[in-house]
């Protein structure tokens, strides 16, 4: 089973995928999405939405 965790936010949104095999919790991968400083919450919205895409 693979587990994803998000820590929402605009302008850093943190992330976190661990996989999960007979009981014992192994990270995949880990970090944090930065949007550009400045510019509108519907541009930043779309950056996150990119970044995370990427994940999946």
């Amino acid at each position: 089973m693979m587990i994803i965790g998000i820590d929402p936010g605009l302008a850093r949104l943190g992330y976190g995928v661990i996989r999960v095999d007979r009981g014992t919790a192994v990270p995949v991968c880990y970090g944090c999405l930065e949007t550009r400083a400045g510019t509108r919450p519907a541009e930043r919205l779309l950056e996150i939405y990119t970044g995370l895409s990427s994940l999946f």
